[in-house]
């Protein structure tokens, strides 16, 4: 037969059991458990708002603007495009975009000038 496993607990209650586990650190003082203020993100703009983007986009709308005038323009100019003369919906739908394109871009440019403006004047 197998023999049983000898507990060498002790018995005595005032007795003193090393098990070797037992942690020997003083306990952490209360200030580590106070909350700490967390750093505030400083908010990002998105990146349509940016400067950057609103340089990139400026001649983009204005070659559009100028596209869609010049579009809507052409049946009237060009002989051998008479025949858009009857889409006068399209044409006039061509030339609206144009025009709104062409004020997107100029006030697009406004508001990069004033920015750059402020920036320059911040420093």
């Amino acid at each position: 037969m197998a023999e049983e496993p000898v507990d060498e607990t002790p018995t005595d209650p005032d007795a003193i059991y090393d098990d070797g586990d037992a942690v020997i650190v003083p306990a952490p003082s209360a200030e580590v458990f106070k909350a700490k203020p967390k750093a505030v993100p400083k908010p990002k703009a998105h990146y349509t708002q940016t400067i950057e983007f609103k340089q990139t986009i400026i001649p983009i709308m204005l070659t559009l603007g100028v596209i869609g005038l010049i579009t809507a323009a052409m049946p009237y100019v060009v002989p051998s495009m008479a025949g858009m003369k009857e889409q006068s919906m399209y044409l006039l739908v061509l030339a609206g975009m144009g025009v709104l394109f062409l004020a997107f871009g100029v006030m697009n440019m406004m508001q990069v000038k004033s920015a750059l403006e402020a920036q320059k004047r911040a420093r």
